[in-house]
């Protein structure tokens, strides 16, 4: 009671501080000057609208006023007193202007500053480091966008290794990644699906950290986007050079547990073309160590309750090894029309061993049973991403696109477990499963804006979605009467699983003064078909959905903004969640899917206030999420013993909260960011789980500090804790804790690196479910402490810098 009180309380201050801003605007300064100007894209001279315009007092270096460049690039501050003033143009992706020696007086009231240039942000000469610094994190169009290049600490690491440093993001022992808490999250490689990703998240091990540019979350997606996803959508955008001429980046990392990667990037870059090759290399060895603790209670012979425990403790090692390369090329074919071809073939292999002891007793403490196993899996995994897009520009911000996908990912495993018995009776027990898993992803889809004013636009698509999913394992057993390893038909199983989205979309945006609103729909119609080859068994499905999508925005000025928005997504379930065969992964834990499972809808509000200040920013938002049908992992015990797993539309769930981000630089050597969520949440079984309610409060927080003692070297340290969390079956313990990273940078293009992760090795998994007849406990540690060394070399783009100075006069180092 005394935490929702809290909740409630920190909620009506965020109100009244919105409410009470809006009542007391200060009075406007007299005044007698104004300022105009056109910023542009220094290369294509096409205009930078939505580009940002800040106006300092040039005595003490306070922002005065503000303004949004137009549709066209065009601004203007009105009602300025005399003074003398600096200007800074800035416009995400590019590279701060600065403007000094401003001066309005009665002699000269108004100054047209004509056209101002920005450039493509770069990060390599001292120059840049004054003028194109881009913040860690920054919000745009409903999206909070994190820049990587700041990320020193997640340097030598993987996508994985980036994103448990960002807030809101959480990472568990087995990389799956959650959105405040819930795993549906959509995730998206340069804006497109990859089938790469259909194996689960793990995949993002195979992405080095130094080749993506920054990653974008979008928490309440506009209708443009899939509706799948029920937490969000998750952009990964990698790194892309556009300087002319040829320029590029290569890198080298290597760290304890035999951890390496090494990339290399070339851009060439002339008139309306570009051409992008990159490739990447990475290995590493991935594991844990951990103990279980397993209670259950089973009728024997005589229909008496019989209850015995298990101990067990294993340890798991995995080394991945993976080659990526991608090319693509941008060609510009007349001012109106563009197209560009992107390819990217990756190719994963994994090597994983594992071992476990098991000793089972009575609740007398008698040993019943003695056991050990050992593990080996070895997969192979290429994936191939192919994609075309066309965009034909009528008139500025008139335009009409056309995208072609087609992503096709195969995983071959083949994975050996022995079990072998030492009490009461010895004997030996094999299982070898030898699987093939092909996923192809076909994408179709075209995208139309009209500007029907300056501040008025419909935009409007269609899309085709079609992914062919193809599993086919065969099991085969051995044990002490056999020395050859004999196929088990009756184990084996071949499914067939094809899912087609079929949708269109619509969103009328307006913006009124300071006042900005968008409404959209989202229509999708989905057809499946699950087939078991196998068995025969054939499960046909088909469902229209509608998702709405409407946001709100009012500006009080330029340094404070009001958001509200609110929409309706869905999460499809994967299709081994819907395969009823019975996988075994071992001799004591099977899995198999269910067919009768269905989406899960949930529905999001969320209000944001953001307040940018001299130094410092502060963001609160709050958010109030209810889904329908929630499918989750549900394990059960089977009467031979076995624990099983499945999944099973098992509750509906809610929950409302707060989140907080405040970053900003207190001093030239040091910049702070502090980020956190608290919400409640309500878990309410469904259907056999009727009138089971887990409910609790839970949050999560983040400290992110980086110094930079001098202009070439800089130091970072990130610290994060998640508090416990509950479900229907269980419950999660909390964990901690903190990475560190150095950075030292030589001779303008030449970069040095150091992390150390998990410094205090406390990145432990700890988990209990219970359900009827058992209790389970399990404790696992990852072996997340490591240091990696780094260098990076930025071939040709401390040249490019030097020629780029001296263009006009509005180049500077500084603003004062």
């Amino acid at each position: 009671m005394v935490k929702m009180r809290l909740l409630l309380f920190i909620g009506i201050i965020l109100f009244s501080y919105i409410n009470s801003y809006s009542q007391n605007k200060p009075e406007e300064v007299l005044s007698q000057g104004k300022i105009t100007g056109h910023v542009i894209d220094k290369d294509s001279l096409f205009p930078l609208p939505g580009a940002t315009i800040s106006l300092y007092k040039y005595s003490d270096s306070t922002i005065l006023k503000g303004a949004i460049a137009d549709r066209k690039g065009k601004f203007e501050i009105n009602d300025i007193p005399f003074g003398k003033y600096a200007l800074k143009a800035s416009y995400i992706g590019y590279s701060q202007k600065f403007v000094r020696n401003l001066e309005i007086n009665s002699s000269k009231p108004s100054l047209n500053l004509g056209q101002i240039g920005l450039n493509l942000s770069i990060s390599s000469t001292d120059e840049v480091k004054v003028t194109a610094d881009k913040p860690q994190v920054e919000f745009s169009a409903g999206k909070k966008v994190f820049n990587i290049d700041k990320d020193i600490a997640s340097s030598g690491g993987n996508a994985i290794d980036v994103l448990k440093n960002l807030p809101s993001v959480e990472v568990d022992i087995d990389n799956n990644v959650s959105l405040r808490g819930s795993t549906s999250v959509q995730f998206l490689i340069n804006g497109k699906p990859s089938t790469m990703l259909s194996s689960g998240t793990s995949a993002l091990e195979q992405i080095p950290a130094n080749m993506i540019e920054n990653i974008e979350v979008i928490t309440n997606p506009t209708a443009k986007f899939d509706a799948e996803g029920t937490a969000g959508i998750i952009n990964i955008n990698l790194k892309k050079e556009s300087n002319n001429g040829i320029n590029g980046i290569a890198s080298l990392n290597a760290g304890t547990y035999d951890r390496y990667n090494a990339s290399l990037n070339l851009n060439y870059k002339i008139d309306g073309l570009n051409i992008t090759a990159g490739y990447d290399f990475s290995k590493h060895l991935w594991g844990m160590d951990g103990s279980s603790f397993r209670q259950t209670t089973l009728k024997d012979s005589t229909s008496t309750d019989s209850t015995s425990e298990m101990n067990q403790s294993f340890f798991m090692r995995n080394v991945h090894l993976s080659h990526g390369m991608r090319a693509s090329i941008e060609y510009n074919l007349s001012n109106s029309d563009q197209f560009i071809l992107n390819s990217s073939y990756r190719s994963w292999n994994s090597d994983r061993t594992g071992e476990s002891n098991n000793s089972a007793n009575n609740l007398s403490g008698e040993i019943i049973e003695k056991s050990n196993s050992n593990s080996g899996e070895i997969s192979h995994s290429p994936n191939l991403d192919l994609s075309f897009n066309y965009r034909h520009s009528f008139e500025k911000f008139h335009e009409l696109t056309f995208d072609a996908f087609y992503s096709t990912d195969n995983d071959d495993e083949n994975t050996v477990n022995n079990q072998y018995f030492k009490y009461p009776d010895p004997y030996y027990y094999g299982l070898n499963s030898i699987g093939l898993d092909k996923n192809k992803s076909i994408i179709l889809q075209s995208d139309y804006v009209l500007p029907l004013r300056d501040s008025t636009k419909l935009e409007a698509g269609i899309k085709a979605t079609m992914k062919i999913m193809d599993s086919d394992y065969r099991n085969l057993t051995k044990s002490d009467t056999s020395t050859d390893w004999i196929l088990d038909a009756a184990k084996s199983n071949h499914y067939k699983y094809d899912e087609n989205v079929y949708s269109a979309y619509a969103i009328f945006s307006n913006k009124v003064g300071d006042f900005s609103y968008s409404a959209g729909i989202r229509v999708e119609q989905t057809v499946t078909k699950g087939e078991q080859k196998t068995s025969g068994g054939v499960t046909n499905r088909n469902y229209l959905d509608f998702f709405p999508n409407i946001s709100f925005g009012y500006k009080f000025n330029l340094f404070h903004e009001l958001q509200l928005s609110y929409s309706r997504r869905i999460e499809r379930p994967r299709s081994w969640f819907l395969n009823p065969f019975v996988e075994y992964m071992d001799y004591y834990n099977v899995r198999y899917g269910n067919p009768n499972l269905k989406p899960q809808y949930t529905n999001s509000f969320e209000l944001g206030l953001l307040n940018n200040f001299t130094k410092f920013s502060v963001t609160p938002s709050v958010f109030y999420n209810r889904t329908t049908d929630v499918f989750d992992r549900f394990s059960l015990l089977q009467p031979d013993g076995k624990m099983a797993v499945t999944w099973e539309n098992m509750s509906s769930k809610y929950s409302y909260g707060l989140e907080l981000n405040c970053s900003g630089d207190p001093f030239t050597w040091l910049r702070l960011s502090i980020d956190g969520s608290y919400y409640k949440y309500v878990v309410e079984g469904v259907q056999s789980y009727a009138g089971t309610k887990r409910e609790d409060y839970s949050w999560n927080t983040r400290l992110n500090s980086t110094i930079n003692p001098f202009k070439e070297l800089s130091f970072q340290i990130i610290g994060n804790y998640m508090a416990p969390s509950e479900n229907i079956q269980g419950k999660r313990f909390a964990s901690w804790g903190v990475d560190l990273g150095a950075r030292y940078e030589l001779f303008e293009n030449l970069t040095f690196s150091f992390r150390a992760s998990d410094i205090f090795h406390t990145q432990a998994w700890h988990t209990i479910s219970e359900g009827k007849g058992f209790y389970y406990e399990n404790n696992m540690l990852r072996l997340s402490q490591y240091v990696s060394l780094g260098i990076q070399y930025k071939i040709n783009q401390g040249i490019k810098q030097r020629q780029r100075n001296g263009d006009n006069g509005f180049e500077d180092e500084g603003m004062f």
